[in-house]
């Protein structure tokens, strides 16, 4: 009983702590995230414009 304890203690500790780390990094990363988003779109539209095309 008292290992399962320390184990959910922890796994919570875990948990936050990836959060905090996690929301920090995506803040770092948001610059290349809409750099992807801007590349798939324009991947978006010329597949569209290849099935126009046939």
């Amino acid at each position: 009983m008292h290992s399962i304890t320390n184990d959910t203690s922890y796994g919570d500790f875990n948990l936050n702590t990836h959060r905090s780390s996690f929301s920090a990094n995506l803040q770092h990363q948001a610059p290349d995230l809409r750099t992807l988003n801007t590349f798939l779109e324009h991947l978006s539209r010329k597949a569209n414009n290849n099935l126009l095309l046939g």
